[in-house]
């Protein structure tokens, strides 16, 4: 696994050289009891479980940086079983991971897991792009309850008489949950750019750009002053007026007219918080709002193979396109409208030639591009 740091722990895989400190906390009485099960009797029930863990490859031991002193574990894990099944039922998708934790009592109450769980959230959602983390304690684990509460999980199901504790008998379990949706939402809550997703005709931009506002992003669709200046001119809205629209306000204004006349609505926008941009063609578009909002614009390309956007676009229920129609579109956006160029010079791409998971897990590794930025 991925080692990961925190201002006072070390979070590596554990290692055969670790069994001395591992037998030191495991058995004391009280400690694992917390988590349901009982203290080790032996050097050699350490040994089993440690070889265990580390064959397994899902559980971390926490080192102090200082001492170097191995002082506790948290585990990650996705299995199904008869929990899993009840989350899934309370509306939980895709990929839902289990996280449990352990602490060398004389280190309690010091912020240590707090600060270890709050590590292995990023690391989550920002490189196993899991959709879902669960953490659940017994209902009288009050000190696991605040660990809890302080990383920001919400309360999701107690559920009766279900998990074994360390004496085989089956407990009450308070489960919480956190969505790769909710950490991101959160955290990118006062991102200061603005997001123009790009890409061909039928590479995935309005799915992306609905998950961006299933985070509470707002969004300016460029199409929308074409529709709007159809409506004011009382013309059908169809594909031919759409394209006559957009060529003659491309004629008017130059190569950036929408950026010009979208410009300032764009700069309102942003103030807000988070923005996204749908519909931005050209490399003019680009180039007059990069300079407009001081390089505050971050190119997101959806990236398709071409069979299967064609695929997509014949399928698709509103406005479908025959594979000669959709070649044609390509051609004419890449010759005339200068469609290549924000694709070409995208700061992040996106794949979308998989499932629609797939889809959703790279989205994630998007939105932990942003944080860095």
């Amino acid at each position: 696994m991925k080692t990961l740091y925190t201002q006072r722990l070390i979070l590596r895989d554990f290692a055969q050289t670790d069994l001395v400190d591992f037998n030191r906390y495991c058995s004391v009485e009280g400690v694992g009891e917390m988590a349901g099960w009982s203290c080790h009797k032996s050097m050699e029930e350490s040994q089993e479980i440690l070889s265990r863990f580390i064959a397994e490859g899902h559980t971390y031991c926490l080192e102090d940086n200082l001492s170097h002193v191995v002082i506790g574990s948290i585990g990650i894990e996705e299995k199904n079983n008869e929990i899993f099944d009840i989350v899934r039922q309370k509306g939980l998708f895709g990929t839902i991971v289990e996280i449990g934790y352990v602490l060398e009592k004389q280190h309690w109450n010091k912020g240590l897991m707090t600060e270890a769980v709050l590590r292995v959230i990023d690391h989550c959602f920002c490189d196993l792009h899991v959709d879902n983390i669960l953490v659940g304690h017994f209902p009288d684990n009050l000190q696991s309850k605040r660990v809890i509460e302080k990383c920001g999980f919400s309360p999701l199901i107690t559920l009766e008489k279900i998990y074994p504790n360390q004496k085989g008998e089956k407990v009450d379990v308070c489960l919480y949950y956190m969505s790769a949706f909710d950490y991101f939402k959160k955290r990118l809550k006062k991102y200061s750019k603005a997001v123009a997703v790009v890409g061909m005709c039928g590479s995935g931009k309005s799915v992306l750009t609905e998950m961006f506002e299933k985070l509470g992003w707002n969004k300016i669709y460029f199409g929308g002053v074409t529709v709007a200046q159809l409506k004011k001119q009382g013309l059908e809205i169809n594909e031919v007026n759409e394209r006559a629209m957009r060529e003659g306000l491309r004629k008017k204004y130059g190569m950036s007219a929408f950026s010009v006349l979208l410009v300032d609505e764009i700069k309102e926008k942003l103030q807000r918080g988070g923005l996204v941009l749908d519909g931005l063609y050209s490399w003019s578009e680009y180039t007059h709002l990069n300079v407009a909002l001081d390089g505050n614009i971050v190119l997101c390309a959806v990236v398709t193979n071409r069979n299967l956007r064609y695929e997509r676009l014949a399928t698709r229920t509103v406005r479908p396109l025959s594979r000669q129609q959709a070649m044609s579109r390509d051609y004419s956006e890449i010759e005339n409208l200068e469609k290549g160029g924000p694709i070409a010079c995208a700061h992040f791409y996106i794949d979308n030639n998989g499932t629609e998971e797939q889809l959703r897990h790279n989205f994630y590794d998007f939105l932990a591009y942003l944080l860095k930025k």
